[in-house]
């Protein structure tokens, strides 16, 4: 499978990511949940092929594991920039 570029932004329990490919949204959304983390229906930006959504973490998973989380995905490639 190709890698995808995900940004996040975290603000305490709540994060704003934004996923390269809108098709690759549900699969970032599916790992999340299993990991116990919400999040809301994916946005795509205007005329892009990207979109954004908000996930919510559970107390226990700090900002920190959660940018951990998500760059040990093999299929993703964790940018640096602010989402």
């Amino acid at each position: 499978m190709a890698k995808f570029r995900v940004w996040l932004r975290p603000s305490g329990t709540d994060c704003k990511v934004r996923v390269e490919g809108v098709e690759n949204a549900p699969l970032l959304r599916e790992r999340l949940k299993a990991k116990g983390i919400s999040s809301s229906e994916p946005i795509q930006l205007g005329g892009s092929k990207q979109c954004i959504f908000h996930a919510t973490c559970p107390r226990q998973i700090t900002e920190e594991g959660l940018v951990q989380y998500v760059s040990q995905m093999p299929e993703v490639e964790l940018m640096l920039d602010p989402a």
